[in-house]
Order: structure tokens, then sequence, then C-alpha cells
């Protein structure tokens, strides 16, 4: 989800008060007087016997009773500050009041969730294998110009795919399919493909490679589990990337819902601008990234 304090803001008084006779400020005061030195930290005068014993010192009386209450209820004991603390919430960190807030945009290394962190001051960071502010060049399955990470008017953060011919996909816990809807689970790119209204076909996934078309997986019935290798799956895609028990789709009113279960998550391909308020991870070509918006 970080910087600059002071290492001690507690303000230390000499032992026994502001006003101790024995604080060290006082006593190299005293030491620079002639006639004074210091006795295991008390400032005693060198000359004694100018100066009358404690035992022959007079007595101060006490004050009054009534003087002594009058004190009291002038002079109330100093609160706690640690008492204080724990009952008024202590205030934010600063930050910019005035200027729209930056985002972290994170350039994750393969597999795993690390990378190297860029802080984005503009309003504009452009993505892609030849082009732009991040440019993975190796990668070719990314577009020249694949993508662009843009703030809006209102401070918050738009991620638009460019018309790249591989699209940019966006990490979501669950999604309903409409016609030509594109997602990825693993490694595997499936394409949703309705049923013509008068066709005795079935709703299907189509595997879509890089070179060439893939397998067909038929939508019959209701419920469907997508994984790898285990009995309970009824769509087994053979994926070293895809979990045992990967993502489960249902058939409802409003048309198939797809759930992730898998580790490495389910992804839709994006058609449309999407505004990122919270911290959003996306795919461009084999490219992972994870944006963070600092508000």
């Amino acid at each position: 989800m970080s910087d600059h304090e002071f290492e001690n803001d507690e303000v230390r008084v000499p032992a026994g008060g502001i006003f101790d006779e024995s604080s060290e400020i006082e006593r190299s005061l005293l030491n620079e007087v002639p006639g004074y030195r210091s006795v295991h930290g008390s400032t005693l005068p060198t000359d004694s016997p100018k100066v009358a014993s404690v035992a022959s010192s007079p007595r101060i009386p006490p004050l009054p009773a009534a003087n002594s209450a009058t004190l009291n209820d002038s002079f109330q004991p100093m609160p706690d500050p640690q008492a204080q603390a724990s009952v008024v919430p202590e205030s934010p960190l600063w930050k910019p009041t005035i200027r729209h807030p930056m985002a972290l945009l994170k350039i994750v290394d393969d597999g795993n969730d690390e990378g190297e962190t860029i802080r984005m001051r503009g309003d504009k960071v452009l993505i892609g294998r030849t082009e732009g502010d991040v440019v993975i060049s190796h990668d070719i399955t990314m577009a020249p110009r694949h993508a662009s990470i843009t703030r809006v008017p209102n401070g918050t953060w738009e991620l638009t795919d460019l018309g790249s011919p591989e699209g940019t996909f966006l990490r979501v816990t669950s999604a309903t399919l409409r016609r030509g809807s594109t997602f990825l689970i693993g490694s595997t790119k499936l394409l949703f493909t309705p049923a013509a209204d008068e066709s005795d076909e079935v709703d299907a996934l189509m595997e879509v490679r890089l070179f060439g078309a893939g397998e067909r997986f038929p939508l019959e019935g209701q419920f469907h589990i997508l994984g790898n290798g285990d009995p309970a799956c009824t769509l087994r895609i053979s994926d070293a990337y895809v979990s045992p028990l990967h993502a489960v789709m249902t058939r409802t009113e409003r048309g198939w819902k797809i759930e992730n279960r898998g580790i490495n998550g389910l992804w839709m391909q994006i058609n449309a601008p999407i505004r990122m308020r919270q911290p959003t991870q996306f795919q461009c070509g084999e490219q992972r990234f994870i944006f963070v918006p600092l508000s």
C-alpha cells in the first residue's frame, strides 16, 4: 500500500521539574560564580561559615489552610498527553489539498507480484512495444502503441486500449458474458460465442490462439466448471497456469456469469475506457501491471 518524520518529538525537562535548582543549566551557571561548588548533583556554597547550617536554619511555617485551598483551586495539574491521545484521534498524514494526487504503476516481474514501480506525476502514461513511457520491446504480443492511462478532469484515472490486436485485459472477480466477450484464464484466451436464435447449436467458448483457431467448448446445461485436471471439471483446459478448479460458469436470466476461483485470476478484455478509482491489475500482451491511485 511512508516518509519523513521527526525521530523524537518529546520535550524533555530536567529531573524535578522546570524550576529544579539542580538542573544542568543552573549548575553550569552557578559553577561560574566564585564560592560555589557542585556536590552529588546539588549546588552548595564553598564558604560554609558564611552560610547557616541546615540544622540551624529557621523553619518556614506552612501556609494557612485557607491559602492552601486557594492555591489548590487556582492551579490544576497538567493533563497527561498519553491519556489525551487515547481519547482524541491523531491527525492523518499530510497530503496536497489543491493539486490532484499522483499514482503508482508497477511493472510486474514474471512469476510474482513484485516489480519496478513508476511514480506517475504527469497526466498520461503510454504503454507500448516501440513507443511510449513504458516500452516492453521483447513482447511480440504487445502492439507498438498498446494502451494508455490518462487522468480525467475530475482527478480519477482511465485505462484505454489503443486498438491493439491482442487486447488489454482487466483482472476481475466475476463478469457477465456477452457476444464477443473475451477472457483469459492462465495463458488461455477464450471467446464467448452465443448460439444463433434459429440454430440447433448451443452457446460455446472458442479458444483463441496467436496463430490459428483452437478448441471449441460447448456450453450445454446450466452450470460449468473450468479447470485443469480436477474430476469435477466439465470444461477441461490443458494449461499449466489454469488451476484444477479455476472458474465457475452459471446460466442466469441475463446470460452466462463467470466467477473466478483460480490463483492466477480471471481477466476480461476491455472494449471501452475503464475508470480506475482503486488498485487495479491489467495486462497488455503478456506483461502484467498493477495500478495504484494515491487519493
